[in-house]
C-alpha cells in the first residue's frame, strides 16, 4: 500500500500542478482554461480511490471480494447522487466533485468496515495501514500544499522556474526519505549503482 500510494502521489502531483499547461499543449488554451480544474479534481479523486486498491486486490485474491465491494458500492451511490444534484447547481464541476467525495467514502469504508470484516483472513492493523500505508507516503504532497498560495493557475509555468525546481526536488526527497525505510533506500541505491556499473561495463 505504501509503494502504491507513493507512486500515485508522484504521478498525480505533476498532473494537478501542471493541469493547465498540459491541457494547453494538448487541446489549446481556450479548452484548457475551462477544463483544467476538472482534471485536477478528477485526478485527486482517483488518487484517493486508489489508496484502497492494494487491500481490495488482496481481498479478491483470497475470495473475500464481497467485503471489498462495500466501499465501491457506497462510492458509486454517493458519486452518482452527488453528481446529479451538483451538476444542476454548479455545472460540470459538480460531477468531478461527486467523484472526489465518493472516493473518500470508498477509502473510509475500506479502513473502517471492510478491513474489520476481513481481519481473520487479512492480518493487518488498520492503524498501521492508515499511518504507514497512507499518511506516511502522502507526506510527499506537502510541498504541493505549501505552494498553493503562490500557484498561478492559468499560466504555462504555475510557479517561477526556481520554485518549480525546488518543489520537484523537495517532493522527491520527501518520497525517498520519509516514504521509504532506510533498508529500502539502501536497496534502491544498490539497484541504481548496479545498473550504472552494468551500463558502464557494456559501454566499455
Amino acid at each position: 500500500t505504501r509503494y502504491c500510494t507513493l507512486m500515485i502521489c508522484l504521478v498525480s502531483a505533476p498532473l494537478v500542478v501542471g493541469a493547465f499547461p498540459i491541457l494547453k499543449l494538448w487541446v489549446g488554451r481556450e479548452y484548457a482554461s475551462h477544463a483544467a480544474v476538472f482534471l485536477q479534481v478528477l485526478v485527486l479523486g482517483n488518487l484517493v480511490r486508489m489508496l484502497g486498491y492494494p487491500y481490495a486486490l488482496v481481498a479478491v485474491a483470497i475470495g473475500k471480494q464481497k467485503y471489498a465491494t462495500i466501499g465501491a458500492t457506497v462510492e458509486a451511490f454517493v458519486n452518482i447522487t452527488l453528481s446529479i444534484v451538483l451538476v444542476q447547481r454548479i455545472g460540470a464541476g459538480g460531477v468531478a466533485i461527486g467523484t472526489l467525495i465518493g472516493a473518500f467514502f470508498s477509502i473510509g469504508l475500506h479502513a473502517g468496515v471492510s478491513m474489520k470484516m476481513t481481519r481473520d483472513s487479512i492480518a493487518v492493523s488498520r492503524r498501521r495501514f492508515v499511518a504507514q500505508g497512507l499518511l506516511r507516503p502522502l507526506t510527499c504532497l506537502l510541498p504541493s500544499i505549501l505552494l498553493l498560495p503562490f500557484w498561478r493557475q492559468y499560466q504555462m509555468l504555475p510557479f517561477p522556474v526556481g520554485t518549480l525546481f525546488a518543489w520537484a526536488i523537495s517532493t522527491l526527497c520527501i518520497a525517498v526519505l520519509v516514504g521509504l525505510s532506510s533498508a529500502e533506500r539502501r536497496v534502491f541505491l544498490d539497484k541504481i549503482k548496479s545498473s550504472r556499473f552494468g551500463a558502464a561495463r557494456t559501454h566499455g
